[in-house]
């Protein structure tokens, strides 16, 4: 036999049905408090409480299996299906299992809608199915809700074609962590990622720039015994000649980074906006939060934090949950990029070393790696050919380390980057306030190299004269 489903007939029908039992459940309430009633058959609360559960039942048993399956099956969204089968509830409800198998396995492309994704998300629920089992579809329900907001179309997302094909996606990336901090100040992660962020993309764009850098770092080290120095000097010729498949490789990597950060940030932040700690845990046994226990307990408590700080106005416990959120991106989401970066022969070592060397996080009162570190010094015969003592001492501002290594790169955050963040919010609310709502292309062209590294040039190296 043929089998007709009209979705919006069953909606109306489940609609009515829980209206008809909220009727019923006020009856009863009013049957138990012995409120009169001109209605006798509405004053035996036993019978009405039976009522109500046969109607849940049939709702539950019949209408809501036949409406899912109809949503399911409906593909093209005409709001009707017809398949050949059987109409018994059992024959619906295996036809449905069947069904939901089959559209998990393969899940939705890129760019279905939140409202259809939800959808499927709750059918799923209701099937009593392990998280585990739509977890793709968990994660792109909620990026794909934060994509909307921001209004980022994911389906263009390549960040293969470079970034200035991508940079509008960037761009909108960065805005939507600020109106999430905006609209949700415990959110700080998020505050701190978009003042952040414009540094980190203006890296990204100006990867070419690191010829010059090259050329003009090995004229400017030239003085300066190679073995003082914490990197391979030899390397500095090969990246000033790059080729472009090279820079590329840099360049897509700092891309993928971005865009992998947005996707883990954005599903957790969409998934706790909408239903609290309870959709965490489910991203959490979906292994969204990573299939390493200790990964998704870290992941899991900062949110726990995060929580319980929002309901106690304890700062302390906000600032640790948010911190945490952002060990996460460093250790967990990015750490492995950068060190392909690092050891991507013939340039990573050196390429990833000036990353440390010029990055400015676009925080007020941060500082660069080289800055935050101690200056190599050294002492030079300034007169060799002269008798006496006349000498010099040689100061190189420039890092100890490699921004590549997780320690090198979460001693700087945690020292000086995340405190200056911290006191930005604490003593001057209204500049991050400010600097949330600045325009993020205005921001990301203030820390071009190109703008910042004729100073960054003239600070590294400084020569007292004096006798020693």
């Amino acid at each position: 036999m043929t089998v007709t489903l009209e979705i919006a007939g069953l909606r109306s029908a489940i609609t009515k049905l829980d209206a008809l039992v909220s009727v019923i459940g006020s009856a009863r309430n009013r049957a138990l408090l012995g409120t009169p009633t001109s209605l006798p058959s509405l004053t035996d609360s036993s019978a009405l409480a039976r009522k109500a559960a046969w109607l849940t039942d049939q709702k539950t048993e019949v209408l809501q299996p036949l409406l899912d399956l109809a949503i399911l099956l409906d593909d093209t969204h005409t709001g009707s299906v017809s398949f050949v089968g059987s109409s018994d509830i059992d024959s619906i409800n295996a036809k449905l299992a069947a069904e939901l198998a089959k559209q998990l396995a393969t899940p939705p492309v890129l760019g279905t809608s939140s409202e259809e994704l939800n959808e499927l998300l709750e059918i799923a629920r209701r099937a009593g199915l392990d998280p585990t089992a739509y977890a793709d579809v968990l994660q792109l329900y909620y990026v794909t809700k934060a994509a909307e907001k921001a209004g980022i179309d994911l389906t263009t997302w390549d960040v293969s074609l470079g970034a200035e094909a991508v940079s509008e996606h960037y761009e909108l990336t960065y805005a939507y962590y600020a109106q999430l901090m905006l609209d949700n100040p415990n959110f700080r992660w998020a505050g701190m990622a978009a003042m952040i962020g414009p540094s980190f993309a203006a890296g990204f764009e100006d990867i070419e720039f690191f010829q010059t850098i090259a050329r003009d770092l090995a004229d400017k080290l030239g003085p300066v015994p190679d073995w003082l120095l914490p990197f391979p000097v030899n390397q500095l010729d090969e990246l000033s000649d790059l080729g472009a498949d090279e820079l590329q490789f840099y360049q897509t990597t700092f891309l993928q980074m971005q865009k992998d950060i947005f996707y883990d940030a954005s599903m957790m932040h969409e998934a706790y906006l909408e239903g609290g700690l309870g959709n965490i845990e489910e991203l959490r046994r979906a292994g969204l939060l990573g299939t390493d226990p200790r990964q998704a307990d870290q992941a899991y408590n900062a949110w726990v934090d995060i929580n319980t700080a929002s309901r106690t106005g304890d700062t302390e416990l906000l600032n640790h949950g948010n911190e945490q959120l952002l060990y996460r991106e460093q250790y967990y989401t990015i750490a492995d990029q950068y060190q392909d970066m690092k050891n991507h022969d013939p340039t990573g070592e050196v390429m990833t070393y000036m990353m440390g060397l010029v990055g400015q996080p676009s925080i007020p009162g941060s500082h660069t790696l080289g800055e935050v570190d101690d200056p190599i010094k050294f002492q030079v015969d300034t007169m060799p050919l002269v008798p006496g003592v006349q000498g010099g001492e040689v100061s190189v501002n420039i890092p100890r380390s490699n921004i590549a290594d997780f320690d090198t790169r979460w001693g700087l955050i945690e020292d000086d980057t995340l405190p200056a963040y911290l006191d930005l919010l604490k003593n001057d609310p209204d500049q991050v306030e400010d600097i949330l709502n600045q325009d993020v292309r205005e921001r990301i062209d203030e820390m071009r190299l190109s703008e910042r590294w004729p100073d960054i040039l003239d600070s590294l190296v400084d020569t007292d004269v004096r006798l020693w």
